[in-house]
């Protein structure tokens, strides 16, 4: 008779759990197979997954090209003045309460005169930010 020292039949053990768990996942997998992907189930053919990918991308670069475009101070939103850097909803609402009880912004610097901006922070707006011509031909 053959005799095993312990961790010789620890590893005989071993491979025959591994061989049994080995044997139980391919019979799963045979009778469940794996779903297909998920491009694979909305995109069934390449030409309409290319034509997706295509939207995606020049939606993203509308995105993009949207979010560097200058935000006008006197025609936008409390949503969109709050898109800007450093400026939180508390900061929006006051840019949005000054301009309705003084009127437009005349240039970007009289955004200054709202509390809580100062100087370092329209310095840093001051490429993101625009007022309308119209506002500023009839102030003048």
């Amino acid at each position: 008779m053959w005799r095993f020292s312990f961790s010789q039949q620890m590893a005989i053990w071993l491979l025959a759990v591994a061989l049994v768990v080995g044997t139980a996942i391919r019979f799963f997998q045979s009778r469940c197979p794996m779903p297909v992907a998920l491009e694979q189930q909305v995109f069934p053919d390449s030409a309409a997954a290319t034509a997706f990918k295509a939207r995606a991308f020049e939606v993203a670069s509308l995105a993009d090209e949207a979010a560097r475009r200058p935000v006008n101070i006197n025609t936008a939103t409390t949503a969109q003045l709050e898109s800007l850097p450093g400026i939180g909803p508390v900061l929006a609402q006051r840019i949005v309460d000054y301009r309705n009880a003084h009127g437009p912004f005349l240039s970007v610097e009289a955004l200054d005169n709202v509390v809580g901006i100062g100087p370092k922070r329209l310095e840093a707006l001051k490429e993101r930010i625009t007022v309308d011509s119209a506002y500023t031909i009839a102030g003048k």
